[in-house]
């Protein structure tokens, strides 16, 4: 995928079309800027259940050798 120099001024549109920002109906950037915030905030989450996920799992490990050595 190639990414693609975006001046100032300008963003580009699902087709990769350069729209001065002067065009977009402010709604539109609202709507942008809500959407560009929630995927960060679940990009976040994601990060933080797989970090949680390796550490249930390890300590699952640990229990099972634990209960191995006393059984």
């Amino acid at each position: 995928m190639e990414t693609q120099n975006i001046p100032d001024g300008y963003w580009a549109d699902a087709s990769g079309n350069l729209v001065p920002v002067s065009k977009i109906k402010p709604i539109d950037q609202i709507r942008n800027d809500m959407v560009y915030e929630l995927c960060r905030a679940a990009a976040l989450q994601s990060y933080n259940l797989a970090r949680f996920k390796i550490g249930a799992m390890a300590e699952v490990a640990n229990f099972c050798a634990l209960s191995l050595d006393q059984y």
